[in-house]
């Protein structure tokens, strides 16, 4: 049996990454929470959001009112804490989900306004990024090893 011809070389330098960037890692987790740079897609961003809900929620002391008998959440002295940087994580991961709509992380603003951060959250939550790289990122859902394609401007055209 002959061997079958070599494949011609791959220019891999000029290719994006393909597939996810691995396993979990500290620096991953890193950055889809404090950083700006990215995409991430659906699923990360519901796993983020449920994630970031259920801190908030372990942060704070169930206690029953003795009055009315109904269980009150009483912050812990670190509660305040988590609340804000769970608030601020949030707001970073709105604004990759924004990148991965190729939309501006200016758009996030709007989280902060709380009928609009209900809107936007589900919004952001339920539409469909873009498939392949755009000026925000090669891929999704990875953290960024390359810098962003660059990407025609549709506005210089003659």
């Amino acid at each position: 049996m002959a061997n079958p011809p070599p494949l011609p070389p791959s220019n891999a330098s000029q290719q994006p990454p393909s597939g996810p960037a691995g396993p979990v890692d500290w620096h991953t987790f890193f950055w889809l929470f404090f950083r700006f740079d990215g995409r991430v897609g659906r699923q990360v961003y519901w796993l983020s959001v449920l994630f970031l809900a259920a801190l908030v929620g372990a942060s704070g002391l169930f206690v029953v009112d003795p009055d009315t008998g109904s269980v009150v959440l009483t912050p812990s002295p670190v509660a305040s804490f988590i609340y804000t940087m769970s608030s601020i994580c949030s707001i970073l991961v709105s604004i990759k989900r924004l990148h991965d709509l190729n939309m501006t992380g200016f758009f996030a603003l709007g989280l902060i306004i709380p009928p609009v951060a209900i809107i936007m959250s589900l919004w952001l939550g339920i539409r469909k990024g873009d498939e392949g790289p755009n000026k925000f990122g090669w891929q999704r859902d990875a953290r960024p090893t390359q810098p962003p394609p660059t990407m025609p401007d549709d506005g210089d055209k003659e």
